[in-house]
């Protein structure tokens, strides 16, 4: 009788361990890939953690029922358990890429494989830069110069600098001058 209740409870929990799994990680890709830190800062660190890690916790509850010898039901809580450390595991990557991607430099800020990361440092970049006063060249000096797509958006008063980007909207950081090219006004535009 306890065998029974055992074998029905790994069914169970088995077959609710990989339905909620498979939403859970097809859902947690699509926002990744819509939204997600770790794909802009590395779609190599976003391959690992969204399509390996899940392969590996889909096949985690066979390793412990077939190799390990657990019970089902056993292996499904072990298997559980592994994918909540996922979870944290997940969240302190995208707290490490948030906190070092905080730091302005000019080689973060040029580097064009984070520049959807870019929003994340404009803030540090007005703390440590009084720009308010600055002329546009040392703007240009600091944040080098603009593509065509960035300067397509600014006005003739205007650097705008894209810091995120999107399918169909971005957002741009931009430094409005005077005539005599002395940065006046800074702000954030979100353009659909």
């Amino acid at each position: 009788m306890i065998n029974e209740k055992n074998k029905t409870l790994g069914i169970v929990l088995g077959l609710l361990y990989y339905v909620l799994i498979c939403i859970f990680f097809f859902l947690f890709y699509i926002f990744g890939i819509f939204g997600g830190i770790i794909i802009d800062f590395s779609e190599t660190l976003f391959i690992i953690c969204y399509i390996y890690f899940a392969i590996f916790l889909l096949i985690l509850p066979l390793f412990f029922k077939f190799i390990l010898k657990k019970k089902f039901y056993k292996a499904i809580i072990y298997s559980t358990i592994s994918f909540v450390i996922y979870l944290f595991v997940l969240f302190f990557i995208r707290i490490a890429i948030i906190t070092y991607m905080s730091n302005f430099t000019k080689e973060k800020w040029n580097n064009s494989n984070h520049w959807n990361l870019r929003y994340l440092m404009v803030d540090n970049f007005e703390m440590k830069y009084n720009i308010i006063g600055m002329n546009k060249e040392e703007v240009y000096e600091l944040l080098g110069t603009v593509t065509p797509a960035e300067t397509s958006y600014g006005e003739n008063n205007k650097i705008c600098y894209l810091i995120r980007g999107g399918l169909f909207a971005g957002t741009y950081y931009c430094f409005e001058y005077d005539e005599n090219g002395v940065i006046v006004n800074t702000h954030r535009y979100h353009w659909n």
